[in-house]
Formats: C-alpha cells, structure tokens, sequence
C-alpha cells in the first residue's frame, strides 16, 4: 500500500469519524436504544466497525525507497470516464489516485496552489455546477467542503502535506456519489 493510499485511508476514516460526531445539532437521549450487532456502541465506533477493509495486504517492512506523499501526488493518471461530470475537478492538473468505494469515487490531486487559493477555485466550481455548498469546515488536517445535489454528496478536502525535499504540496481529496 503507497503512502498516498494510507493517507488516503486515514483522512477518509477521519473524517468519516470528525463528521460522524458532529451528528446533526446535538443527542437525544429519549431515542430508542439501537436493535442491531451495534448496541451499546458509539457513533464513531460504529463508524469504525462499518467501514470496509480496503485492502488486506501489509506494507512490505523492507528498506523500500517509497516515495513520500508529496511526490506521489505528482505522478498524474486521467480521470476515468465514470467520474461524474459535475464532480470537481482542479483545473490544470489531473489526478494522482482514483479509487471507487460503492457508489462514490475518490480522487487525489497534487496542487501548486496555495490552500486558500484552492479553497476558493474549488467552490466557485462547486457552485458553478450547481451543489449547495455548507460553510467550509475548518480541521487540524485542512479545510472541508461538503456539498448536497440531488440527493447525492460531494466532500473536498484540502490540506498540505510534506515533500522528501522539505517542502509542501498542496492536496485535493475528493469523494463524490456517482
């Protein structure tokens, strides 16, 4: 499994976990106890039994020179014709990893653009094909947009992380229903 994968595994799982507390205004302590396999269990814990394996296979714990997320990220693939048409796309660039999971597509970009600068590309395009967009959500990791159309969910993240050669790139993680 690249670095890439396994950043993109641990955001996805953040996530998942970060938007699965923030829940929808609070608790309702009158709510019926849950009936299934996952009674006496948190949210973030049933976030965590439900979410599939992506792969069974181990890093190798060889001397392997793997290249750092950074770089990955600069490696490009074409976007796959099963990607939605109104799902955000970062203009000037392609992407670095694709991955389907059910009904959603993943997508990683390398950007040359700063995180602000990102932010404000991304949503005007957001906008522009016609998602309702929430406030941008601020995380230690980055900033998250979440947007709504037709009963389908698009979620950006936009974050920096480290190159081998000291520097930063920045990145574009996007998850959207087909």
């Amino acid at each position: 499994m690249s670095n890439l994968s396994r950043l993109v595994l641990i955001v996805a799982v953040g996530g998942l976990i970060a938007l699965g507390s923030l829940g929808c205004g609070g608790t309702d302590d009158s709510a019926a106890p849950p009936t299934d396999s996952t009674a006496g269990t948190t949210s973030a814990e049933r976030v965590i039994q439900e979410t599939p394996t992506i792969t069974s296979e181990m890093p190798s714990a060889s001397g392997e020179n793997r290249l750092g997320v950074g770089e990955e990220l600069k490696n490009k693939i074409a976007i796959p014709d099963y990607y939605p048409e109104d799902g955000p796309v970062y203009p000037g660039t392609l992407p670095s990893y694709v991955r389907v999971m059910g009904s959603k597509v993943a997508l990683a970009f390398g950007l040359s653009d700063s995180p602000d600068k990102a932010e404000s590309i991304v949503m005007a395009d957001l906008k522009g094909k016609g998602w309702t967009l929430t406030p941008p959500m601020e995380l230690p990791t980055g900033t998250v947009i979440n947007g709504t159309k037709a009963g389908r969910e698009v979620t950006v993240l936009i974050s920096t992380v480290p190159e081998d050669s000291g520097g930063e790139t920045t990145m574009m993680m996007v998850s959207v229903q087909r």
